[in-house]
């Protein structure tokens, strides 16, 4: 009886995985990070499809039970391995995947194979009793320990970047996301300590890659599509939140480029695209090493809006920074420069999110004005 509801167990969550690709297939385009997610939904779900046909079967064939079963345990590493990606790509550790990541997988899954090799020929993972029944072995608790140890590092990172996260809803995206490696420990764990068969690990692993997928999705709906920074609809609730929860000095900066309309006309709305992407990307440059993330949106147009705990000095020093990242950065075939102009306005008591952003861009267009430069919008 037990048998027959691990069995169904492991095969809800096989299909969940299914529904989760499925749903992700539903992107016109999909970026790196949607890839390296659909893989690891992959990897997973078809360890828990393996989990689910050894179960319904059963082990009266013992060469076929054993290759399952090691291909059960390959399946959930490279999960893992995925998910690392996955994490990386997320966190921007590597502009791409890393060109070191040949070394990194053989230095990943060469115990992995190890393991699974030598259990073919001495049991160290799991065996076969006289009467056929499967037993798992201390090795199984020592390989999920090295899967949670090898994820580790990542999960920190996530932890270290939620706590720096200023956005509530990518901070709740960012500790859902630290929860796989504690599935992975959980699974080691659970079997070692309780002698069942209850898939509770494979359950609590489908349900943090559902959570995952809809803390994904959340974001998506919340961030402009071409410029990859939070969009005016975020932005309006951002700010209603952080007026209500946050006390202290705090700065709302505008930003826009310089001669936008003037890109627009000379080159076309192809490089006026290009332009505001490197500004978005010059942005998050520029805000990743404070302490506290300042918050990015895009209002509209060639307009952006930080939101920075600190005073005027620190605003200042955050618009010193995003000139450097842009730098000598040009725009078009006659090397015109990419600039940008910015207002700070430092919170007042009474301001409510118009009247702030109201400020800012009355900074702005002080700022512009003294330039001589041309206001777009």
């Amino acid at each position: 009886m037990e048998t027959m509801l691990s069995s169904h167990v492991y095969l809800i969550s096989a299909l969940l995985c299914l529904i989760l690709l499925i749903w992700q297939g539903q992107n016109a385009i999909a970026s790196t990070l949607d890839l390296m997610f659909k893989r690891t939904v992959l990897s997973f779900g078809f360890s828990f499809f393996l989990g689910a046909l050894i179960r319904f079967v059963g082990n009266s064939v013992k060469a076929f039970s054993c290759a399952i079963y090691s291909l059960e345990y390959l399946f959930i590493a490279g999960g893992v391995y995925f998910w690392f990606d996955y994490i990386e790509t997320l966190l921007s550790l590597h502009s791409c995947l890393s060109k070191h990541k040949r070394t990194v997988t053989l230095l990943f899954f060469l115990p992995v194979l190890i393991i699974l090799t030598l259990n073919l020929f001495t049991p160290i993972l799991f065996r076969f009793d006289t009467e056929q029944r499967f037993c798992r072995l201390c090795g199984h608790t020592i390989y999920f320990v090295f899967l949670f140890l090898c994820t580790a590092r990542h999960m920190l990172c996530l932890l270290k970047q939620a706590k720096r996260e200023g956005e509530p809803l990518r901070k709740r995206s960012l500790y859902v996301t630290a929860l796989l490696p504690v599935a992975v420990l959980f699974n080691a764990l659970w079997k070692a300590s309780i002698n069942r068969i209850w898939p509770v690990a494979c359950v609590l692993t489908a349900f943090v890659l559902l959570c995952i997928f809809m803390s994904r999705t959340r974001e998506q709906i919340s961030i402009d599509a071409l410029t990859q920074v939070n969009n005016r609809h975020n932005l309006m609730g951002f700010l209603e939140y952080k007026l209500k929860n946050t006390p202290g000095d705090k700065c709302l900066i505008m930003i826009d480029i310089d001669g936008f309309k003037h890109i627009n006309d000379t080159y076309g709305h192809l490089e006026g695209d290009r332009a505001l992407t490197l500004t978005a990307a010059a942005l998050k440059r520029a805000c990743g090493p404070f302490p506290k993330r300042p918050y990015i949106a895009r209002y509209g147009g060639d307009e952006f809006i930080i939101i920075m705990d600190g005073g005027l000095a620190e605003a200042e020093t955050l618009i010193g920074s995003i000139n450097s990242c842009i730098g000598k950065t040009s725009i078009g075939n006659n090397n015109d420069m990419l600039a940008i102009s910015a207002g700070i306005s430092l919170y007042v008591n009474g301001f409510d999110a118009k009247k702030w952003i109201a400020d800012a861009d009355s900074k702005l267009y002080a700022v512009k004005h003294s330039k001589g430069s041309v206001r777009t919008a």
